[in-house]
């Protein structure tokens, strides 16, 4: 989809009024332009959450093992699933969103 009319609508314009073809050209040009800055601020923030919930798990698993070795199992068998659920439902909205 673009955001230029078909270049006979174009034509018509510019039999009606000169500027105009040039104004809408920029405008399109605008919003190209404000579409490709939202799109890298979007991957910005998915790469960014994508790293920290492997940062979470990594430490939960650390913190887990830690604790395993110190205090027992129990203490281990909740905090390791939990630190990895962040990376794992991470993953599954990546091939979710690949696979679109």
């Amino acid at each position: 989809m673009t955001s230029l009319p078909p270049p006979e609508v174009l034509k018509k314009y510019q039999e009606i009024h000169p500027a105009v073809v040039s104004a809408i050209t920029m405008m399109a040009r605008n919003e190209q332009d404000h579409r490709h800055r939202m799109d890298e601020r979007i991957l910005r923030a998915y790469t960014s959450g994508y790293w920290v919930s492997h940062l979470i798990t990594l430490s939960s698993a650390a913190t887990g093992i830690y604790l395993m070795l110190t205090i027992g199992v129990w203490p281990a068998v909740v905090l390791i699933p939990v630190g990895l659920t962040p990376s794992l439902i991470s993953l599954l909205l990546k091939k979710l969103s690949l696979s679109e």
